[in-house]
Formats: structure tokens, C-alpha cells, sequence
């Protein structure tokens, strides 16, 4: 994990965002690029007492930015960090985060479930999404309750596909610096011998894969909706992190669809980290 891309916009939410890619950063001797997509409006609402022109707004973000970046320094890197950069650029807000994910070699971008807007369920529905649809790299949604990152318990939905393999390895090195444990965790509303059997096939094939990190695995029959069924596992669950895959389509489209915008809300709770393979 030697990149990591953190979207600023100064709100309260984008902070805890930076404060989680400092502390993973930390610990994996990461380099951190804060970006920050200037917005003229929104600018003027953050700024409206210190600028009013684009040019002193600008100058001002800039130099926010900057202070931001040294605060991160000066706080991470005697903990590992190597260092915190910054970026300034302007247009639009998913196209600027997702081409400058693509320099450099970004592992990972790391961002808040709430602009400076406010609206969990307009986030939440859109730039989010359309950010992790277009991501080529993993996405890590930090949310409003966020205080320190935990890593100890991880949750991973599994569709039980071949590419389950690939992200899974990922998510393990990911996680061995924190010392982790992963829940492999199969949502199905079949209840068969032919589905128990295909599940420990898969778990059998996935522990004599991966050997770096305790692996653990249930098979959970489905009562309510995806959306509503996974959240609740979460909240029984010791694990307060939820890793999904997007090669999972139908899996993807059901918990980002617009018509479980709401729904969807309940999944913000706690870290969400979307694998892209």
C-alpha cells in the first residue's frame, strides 16, 4: 500500500476520512495525496469570511491544504507515514478524483460518506457510487461516526466466485499489518446440500490459499432483502468493517440501486471498502 488518495473538502467528514488514510498509511509506510476539487460555491459558503474572488478562494484552499498536509506530517510520520502531499485542480469532482487515482500507481482511495452538502442519501446514492463504478483501484468509504480505524474483525461478502480468490489475497495484506481476522460471510436464500457443498468447497479452497490470515467463514440463510440482511449481520457481528467485491454486478447493483438509496444509509455506519477485480 504504498499510495493512498484522500478527496478534501474541508468538512467534517472528509477530516475523518484523511484521519483514517493517515492512520492506515501509518501503518503501511504509505504516501498520502490530499485532492481537493475546487468548487466555487461551496468555496463561498466555506470561506465567505475569508475570500470572496475565485482567485483569493483558491488561494485560500491552497493554502488550507497545504496546512492540513503538514498537520498530517507532523502527526504521522514518526508513527510511519513517509509523507502527505497535496493537490488542487478544478472540474469535475468524480472525474478529477478518478484520474488522478490512475497516477503514480494509487493502491487506494480513501474518502467520507458525506460532502460538504450534508446529505448522507445524495452522497451516499451518487458521488460515492459513481466514484467506486469508475474507480480502477479499491475505495474505502469512512463515515460520519468514524473515530479510529479497527481493523481486528472484517467482514468480506462473498458470492463465492473465482474472483473471491484474487480479493481476498488483496484483502489480506491489506489487513496483516493490523493483525486481522476475515469473515468470509455468504448471504444465500437457498438452504440445499448442493449450496452447503459448494460453500465448503469454496472455504476449504480459500484456507489452502491463504495462509498469512486467520480466515473464517458462515453461510447465512437470507430472511429479509440483501441490503437490509447484510446491515443486520453487521450489528450482531464483532466486525465494524465490510469489504464487497464489484465483480459481484448483481450483488453491486442491488446494495448501490437507487431504490435502496435509503436502505443504504444503514451501510455507512461503520467503514466500507469496495475491491475492485
Amino acid at each position: 500500500m504504498e499510495n493512498i488518495l484522500c478527496p478534501v473538502d474541508f468538512s467534517d467528514t472528509s477530516l475523518k476520512a484523511l484521519e483514517a488514510a493517515a492512520q492506515i498509511g501509518a501503518k503501511h509506510r504509505s504516501r498520502i495525496l490530499l485532492i481537493n476539487v475546487f468548487n466555487l460555491d461551496e468555496s463561498k459558503l466555506k470561506f465567505s469570511q475569508e475570500a470572496e474572488n475565485k482567485d483569493t478562494l483558491i488561494t485560500v484552499a491552497r493554502r488550507k491544504l497545504k496546512a492540513l498536509a503538514e498537520e498530517v506530517e507532523n502527526e504521522y510520520c514518526p508513527k510511519g507515514l513517509l509523507r502527505c502531499d497535496f493537490k488542487l485542480v478544478e472540474g469535475s469532482t468524480v472525474s478529477q478524483i478518478v484520474e488522478t487515482s490512475l497516477e503514480r500507481e494509487k493502491q487506494l482511495i480513501v474518502l467520507g460518506t458525506t460532502g460538504i452538502s450534508g446529505s448522507k442519501k445524495s452522497f451516499v446514492g451518487g458521488t460515492t457510487a459513481e466514484i467506486i463504478g469508475k474507480s480502477q483501484i479499491p475505495v474505502l468509504c469512512i463515515p460520519e461516526s468514524f473515530t479510529d480505524i479497527n481493523l481486528q474483525h472484517i467482514v468480506y461478502a462473498s458470492e463465492l466466485v473465482e474472483e473471491d480468490k484474487v480479493a481476498l489475497a488483496r484483502l489480506a495484506a491489506f489487513c496483516h499489518p493490523f493483525g486481522s481476522t476475515i469473515k468470509v460471510v455468504h448471504l444465500s436464500k437457498s438452504k440445499s446440500d448442493k449450496t452447503k457443498t459448494e460453500f465448503l468447497a469454496f472455504q476449504d479452497e480459500m484456507k489452502s490459499y491463504i495462509t498469512t490470515t486467520r480466515l473464517y467463514f458462515d453461510l447465512v440463510g437470507m430472511e429479509q432483502d440483501l441490503t437490509h440482511q447484510l446491515d443486520q449481520y453487521m450489528k450482531n457481528d464483532p466486525a465494524n468493517f465490510l469489504v464487497l467485491l464489484s465483480y459481484q454486478r448483481n450483488f453491486f447493483e442491488k446494495i448501490f440501486s437507487k431504490s435502496l438509496s435509503k436502505s443504504m444509509s444503514y451501510l455507512v455506519d461503520y467503514p466500507l471498502m469496495i475491491f475492485k477485480v
